[in-house]
């Protein structure tokens, strides 16, 4: 099953942060490995977000995320930050 946030926060440097979902249930952990495209990867926080959620050693995690371009989701734009290899 897939669900929709928006990103509360990333850390780059270590390639983990949290989504809120919006359903409303607790937070989901997002590591850098459990989202979806090629090259480097990185989100921010306040972007849109479709994922699956997974049981983890701590928690909920993310697996398979998507960043939601435009106004999907109804959470507005969300601008694609890409680092090329």
């Amino acid at each position: 099953m897939r669900f929709t946030g928006l990103v509360k926060s990333f850390d780059v440097r270590h390639g983990c942060g949290l989504i809120t979902r919006q359903d409303g249930l607790s937070d989901v952990v997002l590591r850098q490995n459990g989202m979806q495209g090629t090259g480097l990867r990185i989100i921010a926080a306040g972007d849109a977000v479709e994922f699956e959620v997974v049981d983890g050693p701590l928690g909920p995690l993310a697996r398979n995320v998507v960043r939601l371009m435009g106004h999907g989701a109804g959470f507005g734009p969300a601008v694609a930050r890409h680092a090329s290899a």
